[in-house]
């Protein structure tokens, strides 16, 4: 590893979470120098108080377990002061050694959401996985529960921040979508609905090396397709795509078909944000995090970059051609997530689809198709549900929550590593022969926090990010990729930070 330079100054408005719990805010930036950072700042510590004002603070950078971009300003749902002084070492570091001596290990991405039943909760979601800026905010639509049958009582869903990441959630809504029974519905990645009366299985599936894959992906039984290390190390030449082909019989009469995955990603495009893009940028990491929240026009050039290189390309056969036919976008990597795509067929019986990423970004637990359904508007409908009541990790109901989240707006619900809130909505009485599926929509995006440990260490000794050097980016993800995919996959979901002691909510 390469000690960083002294004598750097950051102007960035900087929150730092020392090891012993204490939290220094240094609003108009810091110096580093011979391993110290100084500056004038508050403090915050573990017993609830403050300094009450600017003081002159010398940190040593081994005493630094993370630090974070500090926006000012702007709608919570706590208090500014609360926010800061409720994130301490007790709930926040003691737990979480190991996520700061590995920082790559360390869980994260987004907002989770689980969805209690027989007392206890399940993962159904993530919440805008890839949006780290204010201008990449995005808006999701995720199937939360399918096939709802528990009438008479409520949905408990509990939203939690399991990262050391601060959370902006914009907009959270659940919809309630009634649909015939014997049928299932599926967002797609431009959040529209598609109907399901039956999945069916692909005829053929093969990797873009001849491989015969169609065990892997025919049925959602865990097995998956994954694309093997070779393929990987092709990206350390540079940019590269795997592919798998998918052959459908398909009948005459049908000009679209439902395309469903159930996918994820792997970890493979966190290793890009965490080490690649943030750990190899150092302590000056900050001030690219300052930039991606206030510099339009940078955010968007490093969205679309992202976006030529991330997510599934859709392609369909006509000939000898292959015509694109949309975009996956990325799913995360907590879990896995169904997914649908409509499909043309360009009235063909055989109907080859083809599914493009780059190498090893995705695992793939099963891939099936239905014939289009032409009556899904008559026969679906989707009602918002109205949200009975929000509590906190401490047991208070927060009716005031619920403005913030009601619509896209200015007022955010920020949540803090920790943080949990338990939302209740009552299902709508549907006829015996529908169904009920519920939907997360949600909007908002997340800011990363950086680890002590990329302050104190230069990650790569010859790089540093660079938006433009594609070449050295993903020679760098590639080596990093494939030397550290083991220890991450077993590490990563043990490393959650844990949510505070709850005051288990009770609503009837």
């Amino acid at each position: 590893m390469e000690k960083l330079l002294a004598g750097i100054e950051i102007k960035t408005p900087t929150k730092i979470y020392l090891k012993d719990g204490t939290i220094i805010l240094y609003q108009d930036g810091f110096v580093l120098t011979d391993n110290r950072i100084s500056g004038k700042g508050q403090g915050y510590f573990l017993n609830h108080k403050s300094d009450g004002g600017q003081k002159d603070y010398s940190i040593s950078l081994e005493d630094i377990a993370a630090m974070t971009y500090h926006k000012a300003g702007g709608q919570s749902g706590t208090a500014a002061g609360e926010v800061i002084m409720a994130i301490t070492a007790l709930p926040l570091f003691s737990s979480s050694l190991y996520c700061l001596a590995c920082p790559k290990c360390c869980f994260g991405s987004c907002p989770t959401v689980y969805v209690k039943e027989n007392g206890q909760y399940f993962f159904c979601s993530e919440l805008f996985s890839y949006s780290i800026s204010p201008y990449m905010e995005a808006h999701d639509l995720d199937l939360l529960v399918s096939d709802y049958s528990r009438k008479g009582e409520l949905l408990e869903v509990r939203v939690t921040n399991e990262a050391l990441e601060t959370h902006h959630i914009n907009e959270m809504k659940i919809l309630q979508v009634t649909h015939p029974r014997n049928t299932a519905v599926y967002s797609t990645s431009d959040n529209r609905l598609l109907l399901f009366k039956e999945l069916r299985s692909p005829d053929e599936a093969r990797s873009s090396l001849g491989d015969d894959v169609l065990v892997q992906v025919a049925k959602a039984d865990q097995l998956g397709y994954r694309s093997p290390e070779s393929l990987v190390a092709g990206l350390k030449n540079g940019p590269c795509f795997d592919h798998i082909d998918l052959r459908f019989n398909v009948p005459f009469s049908s000009t679209r078909i439902n395309l469903l995955l159930k996918a994820k990603n792997t970890l493979l495009s966190t290793v890009l944000f965490y080490e690649i893009v943030l750990a190899s940028q150092g302590v000056n990491a900050l001030g690219w995090i300052e930039k991606m929240s206030t510099d339009r026009d940078y955010a968007n050039l490093f969205q679309s970059v992202y976006s030529a290189f991330s997510g599934i390309a859709v392609k369909v056969k006509k000939g000898d051609e292959w015509l694109d036919s949309g975009k996956i976008k990325d799913m995360g990597p907590i879990g896995f997530k169904y997914i649908a795509a409509g499909i043309p067929t360009y009235n063909q019986t055989d109907l080859w689809v083809r599914l493009e990423f780059i190498p090893d970004n995705f695992i793939f637990d099963g891939v099936f198709f239905d014939y289009d359904n032409k009556e899904v508007e008559s026969i679906v409908s989707v009602d918002p549900v109205d949200c009975e009541a929000v509590f906190d990790s401490n047991g208070q109901r927060r009716a005031d929550l619920q403005k913030l989240l009601r619509e896209k707006d200015d007022l955010y619900l920020v949540t803090e590593p920790s943080d949990a809130y338990h939302f209740f909505y009552r299902a709508r009485e549907v006829g015996d022969d529908e169904a009920i599926s519920f939907f997360i929509q949600s909007e908002g995006y997340y800011t990363e926090w950086l680890r002590g440990k990329w302050v104190r260490e230069k990650s790569f000794p010859n790089f540093t990010f660079d938006l433009f050097d594609f070449a050295n980016t993903f020679r760098q993800l590639a080596e990093s990729w494939l030397g550290s995919k083991k220890l991450m996959e077993e590490t990563f979901d043990k490393t959650r930070i844990p949510l505070r002691k709850e005051t288990c909510p009770k609503w009837r």
